[in-house]
């Protein structure tokens, strides 16, 4: 009558099996259809907590979803931190990315990651990936000054680091002025990437010379 799990064993192995309060028969008794749920499993071993319960679990589950998103629910050596988010990630790799018109906002970004980036190491490289319709958008609506692709175009010359550009979308205007504003042997576009040059928005004038001195 030995269980077919307990051959190859030896006797004393099979009577410590065998007894009533063995480990095969205390697992047993735990394993419920509750027990194996995937929901229990996150209760017990953190990542999640619920309101119904919050009460009868006590306060030390509240921050069980903080701790799992900081890597502490799972795995000896994951770092109790929180994940960075992916800007930081391409951050860290020395990539700046201009993947809009060039508008303040931007330019103070992008301005601040070059002198991060410099400081951090000079003799690195810098890549930055354009995919921006410059200081215009798609409809060709001025959104933003020329003067804010110079204060960009001004920081990369200040870098000591040397700027690599690509083209992975399309650079039009000042965004194309940056992309030739790369070190040299460092420009490229991508195989479906387009770049475009194109006039300044001015205000169109006419008459006299002195007219025109006076406006």
């Amino acid at each position: 009558n030995t269980p077919q799990y307990l051959y190859g064993r030896s006797p004393s192995q099979m009577d410590m099996f065998m007894t009533e309060d063995n480990p095969v028969r205390r697992q047993a008794g735990k394993v419920t259809e509750d027990t194996i749920s995937s929901a229990n499993n996150y209760l017990n071993n953190g990542g999640m907590w619920s309101m119904a319960d919050a009460n009868e679990r006590g306060p030390s589950k509240y921050s069980m979803s903080v701790s799992m998103y900081r890597g502490g629910a799972r795995g000896s050596g994951r770092p109790r931190t929180a994940p960075p988010d992916l800007p930081s990630l391409l951050l860290d790799a020395r990539i700046v990315y201009l993947g809009m018109p060039i508008v303040p906002a931007v330019t103070e970004l992008l301005v601040a990651q070059f002198m991060w980036l410099d400081y951090d190491s000079p003799t690195k490289p810098i890549y930055l990936y354009i995919n921006s319709s410059g200081t215009q958008n798609e409809k060709m609506e001025t959104v933003g000054s020329e003067t804010e692709a110079y204060a960009i175009a001004d920081t990369m010359a200040y870098c000591k680091a040397d700027v690599y550009t690509v083209n992975c979308g399309m650079a039009y205007g000042q965004a194309a002025m940056l992309l030739a504003l790369g070190a040299k042997g460092y420009r490229a576009l991508q195989p479906h990437s387009s770049t475009k040059l194109y006039l300044p928005p001015v205000h169109r004038s006419s008459g006299a010379v002195i007219d025109m001195w006076i406006k």
